[in-house]
């Protein structure tokens, strides 16, 4: 089966879906993954004709998910929700798996919903030693609200000094739609995931090179990353050694409450690590920043 992503039908698949959907089906017409994504089950008529339009095979669950809303994240769901019939009258997503081998598809399908974490991650183009670091620290992050970046945070440190990290490798860009890799590094330095990242980058701007710029662009931002508070992405801001400034008008955030009234109140970041931080208006005290749910991360 011919696979082509036409300069036309790369504007409809981005009309269709997330900027991380396009990724991704962007690596699997280019053969170098299984993909997989999570559409709304409204949306998967018109999106496996796209597909098919490409050339790709496509292959769907026979139940959809019901996700259970998130808690500060902005509606992202890191782990699964409840599953049902697809007779179901509640709204849900489908998982739905493309590729250019139908076996591998198959495969892919078969492997994710038969737990078998190695195979599957494998079949996504998965680096093996991204795949233990999932299977070592699922319980952990199922214990939560299952993301990875706080385990991921604690093992990149280990061996970062100062805890700067490669845009490449930036998971957490996710949460703003953006990110040039599907899975969680087995830390913000690992060399496959920076390579897959390059790759990833490379693809997108053969067809769109000023959105691959902003792929690029978004991943190199400061993240303020809480469990429960929100994610706090600086647009514009400089860091000077310990100090990070920024123009609180230029803050995204998932979620508008204390915390990031907080942020909006001031101007810079005092960074003591990575998980103490001091919120400051010029020179004045507006909080102190300390907890095993929060993380700062900085990119370059």
């Amino acid at each position: 089966m011919k696979t082509e992503i036409t300069p036309s039908l790369f504007k409809r698949l981005e009309q269709t879906l997330s900027r991380q959907g396009l990724r991704e089906v962007v690596l699997a017409a280019h053969s170098r993954k299984v993909s997989r994504l999570f559409p709304p089950e409204e949306q998967v008529p018109e999106l496996v004709n796209l597909l098919e339009e490409a050339g790709l095979w496509v292959d769907l669950h026979n139940r959809k998910q019901i996700f259970t809303p998130d808690r500060g994240k902005g509606g992202w769901i890191s782990g699964y929700g409840l599953e049902v019939d697809l007779s179901s009258p509640q709204a849900g997503f489908i998982h739905l798996y493309l590729g250019r081998d139908p076996a591998l598809v198959l495969a892919a399908k078969k492997a994710e919903h038969g737990h078998e974490y190695a195979r599957f991650g494998e079949l996504l183009g998965y680096p093996p030693c991204c795949v233990d670091f999932y299977k070592r620290h699922l319980a952990r992050a199922e214990s939560e609200q299952g993301d990875f970046i706080l385990p991921l945070l604690d093992a990149s440190l280990k061996s970062a000094s100062p805890a700067v990290f490669p845009a490449w490798t930036n998971v957490a860009a996710q949460y703003f739609n953006y990110g040039l890799l599907s899975f969680y590094p087995c830390s913000f330095h690992c060399a496959r995931a920076v390579a897959i990242a390059r790759d990833s980058f490379r693809l997108l701007k053969a067809y769109d090179a000023p959105l691959a710029g902003l792929y690029l662009e978004k991943a190199r931002k400061p993240i303020l990353y809480t469990e429960y508070e929100g994610l706090y992405l600086f647009n514009a801001a400089q860091r000077r050694g310990s100090w990070l400034y920024y123009d609180p008008g230029a803050l995204e955030s998932s979620l508008e409450g204390v915390l990031a009234a907080l942020l909006r109140g001031g101007d810079r970041l005092k960074i003591i690590s990575n998980q103490r931080l001091e919120v400051r208006k010029g020179p004045r005290l507006q909080a102190r920043l300390e907890s095993p749910h929060l993380g700062l991360l900085l990119f370059a």
